[in-house]
């Protein structure tokens, strides 16, 4: 499902997208109009953005609120691509493991933007954004349903390199642990289902194997530094949900 928020604030115009479903407390944003969507996360994205009549884009999902203030900086900032840090709104104890992976991949991303790092922009150029989404086919969009932000920042760094960053934060209602470990399961399910698909390009099929691998390379990158600890939580439920899609692929394929 997605929202669609046409907001001004001081001079800054955009649309916020909001993507999955239910209202979370993105709903205190003014005039949010919700469209269905059925076939996941990526479609829901894409049928926002095409919606969007203004210059920028803000991309948010329904659990996510703005920091006071970013709206305004983001009217200062130059680029087709602009990252916002993100940090925990309620501080509970997934929060505070989360918000030590966020520092971690938003340091990587600072030295080298790339795609592969799970830290990518959230605000873009609208016409740069719809462009970049022509690049990906209907039947992905729908066999695309974890990491569909990354692929999107994949296909407009393609066509506009000049990125920013904010300094104000979007904030996250972070899950309880139990939710927190399930949905780790689903993103590792969801994660080995698009890579198997005949319907993601190649390209976009390493990628996401990328992102996989970059769990061990960041590691190396920035020692062993405490986010660790959130990837050491969900890195077992992720990988059991990795196993499932494998042995479900297995199944139909004979």
């Amino acid at each position: 499902m997605t929202a669609l928020n046409e907001t001004k604030r001081g001079n800054f115009r955009a649309a916020i997208v909001i993507t999955r479903e239910g209202a979370g407390i993105a709903t205190n944003q003014e005039r949010v109009t919700w469209m269905s969507s059925r076939r996941g996360r990526f479609e829901a994205l894409s049928l926002g953005i095409h919606a969007v009549r203004s210059s920028r884009v803000l991309i948010l999902d329904d659990d996510q609120v703005l920091d006071q203030g970013l709206a305004s900086e983001l009217n200062e900032i130059e680029g087709d691509a602009i990252f916002v840090p993100e940090r925990s709104l309620n501080r509970n104890l997934v929060g505070r493991f989360m918000d030590l992976k966020r520092a971690g991949v938003e340091n990587l991303a600072r030295k080298a933007p790339n795609p592969a790092i799970p830290a990518v922009p959230r605000c873009y150029d609208a016409p740069t954004a719809l462009r970049a989404l022509a690049r990906v086919g209907e039947a992905e969009l729908r066999a695309i349903s974890q990491h569909e932000d990354s692929v999107l920042y994949f296909e407009v760094a393609r066509l506009a390199d000049k990125v920013g960053w904010a300094h104000h934060r979007i904030l996250n209602l972070d899950p309880p642990l139990g939710e927190f470990l399930k949905k780790s399961f689903d993103y590792g399910l969801s994660q080995s289902r698009a890579i198997r698909s005949p319907s993601v390009t190649a390209e976009h099929q390493q990628l996401l194997r990328a992102i996989d691998r970059g769990r061990l390379e960041n590691w190396g990158a920035e020692g062993l530094y405490p986010g660790l600890l959130a990837d050491m939580v969900k890195g077992t439920p992720y990988l059991l949900g990795l196993m499932a899609g494998r042995l479900s692929s297995v199944e139909l394929n004979s």
